[in-house]
């Protein structure tokens, strides 16, 4: 079960490594934080 654990940590670890980081993605994170944080 342990080792099972581990291997799903694995893959969404390399799958976040894999998320493209670009102006769009901050823009992205820049309105969701706006969404949640300044206008509730």
């Amino acid at each position: 079960m342990t080792e099972s654990i581990k291997e799903i940590l694995r893959k969404e670890v390399e799958a976040v490594m894999n998320i493209p980081v670009n102006d769009s993605f901050e823009k992205a994170v820049d309105l969701i934080y706006r969404q949640v944080y300044e206008k509730g």
